[in-house]
């Protein structure tokens, strides 16, 4: 099982490319629900062992252009492979179809508004992360090597290193076309507790109804024009901070 927020991309043209190693591509028509969520099944044979990559892509006149991408582990390579084979430029066996005409998708789009109500399947990945946290109680541990790659490939952020005492920010640009986000640690007595995620904007325009109560406007300055819209996540549990 898995599952995929978006609440930037909600269009009917999106698909998600997942392959173990860049081997077998499974291909899914992603379809958010109004919770801005996306739960999927995978195929009983997928490899979650191996290392795994995913690409969300949008597709325009049979070309897949790449909105956001990942692997666990330095495999670059795997987004390339992953977007060939949903545009169908190699020969690997496809493990599952994307139908790509209107009236499927429609139809889909009614099968996974009742799929993503399965409270069986949120339930199935909170546990697998609830199992996680039993293991070391530390949900930084579980996310650190991700963090330290962060900190590690891009700049710092220093006006809001010199405004919140004890944090280090990063600015990530997700689209490399100068489009940012922020990730930040911020201490306490000199222990991680919060791992934070902002986004720029300005004080009048509003995050999304369901992040608003843990959504936090950051003025970067007396003007009160140009700042962050900052959430703040447990450094030990993984909880959101409520602060709206």
């Amino acid at each position: 099982f898995g599952s995929l927020t978006s609440h930037d991309y909600h269009t009917d043209d999106l698909v998600l490319g997942i392959s173990p190693s860049g081997k077998a591509v499974v291909k899914l028509p992603a379809v958010f629900g109004a919770d801005n969520v996306f739960n999927f099944r995978l195929p009983n044979n997928f490899d979650i062992n191996d290392s795994i990559g995913a690409v969300l892509v949008k597709m325009e006149n049979g070309k897949a252009i790449p909105i956001v991408w990942g692997a666990n582990g330095n495999k670059a390579s795997v987004r390339e492979d992953i977007i060939k084979n949903i545009e169908g430029q190699d020969d690997k066996p496809l493990q599952r179809e994307v139908e790509s005409t209107k009236s499927d998708v429609e139809t889909l789009q009614n099968q996974m508004h009742l799929f993503e109500q399965d409270d069986a399947i949120d339930e199935l990945i909170d546990n697998a992360v609830d199992d996680a946290l039993e293991d070391n109680n530390d949900f930084y541990a579980l996310i650190k090597p991700q963090l330290d790659q962060l900190f590690d490939n891009y700049d710092h952020s220093d006006d809001l290193e010199n405004l919140i005492p004890d944090s280090q920010w990063v600015k990530v640009d997700y689209e490399g076309e100068g489009r940012e986000y922020v990730v930040g640690k911020i201490f306490d007595n000199g222990q991680l507790k919060y791992i934070c995620y902002g986004v720029p904007g300005s004080a009048d325009i509003n995050p999304p109804d369901n992040l608003l109560k843990y959504s936090q406007w950051l003025p970067l300055d007396a003007s009160n024009e140009l700042g962050y819209w900052i959430m703040y996540q447990d450094a030990i549990t993984g909880e959101a901070k409520e602060v709206g």
